[in-house]
């Protein structure tokens, strides 16, 4: 049981840190796709 939480614990965490670094690359890029499109 607790080798199944724990790895609850871990894929949840690989999940919402994966989640993380894509909502940072989209913020990232909008960022920079505004700049360029303001020029």
């Amino acid at each position: 049981m607790r080798v199944a939480r724990f790895l609850d614990i871990a894929i949840l965490g690989n999940a919402a840190f994966l989640e993380y670094c894509v909502f940072l690359k989209r913020t990232i890029f909008e960022k920079s796709a505004l700049r360029l499109y303001e020029g």
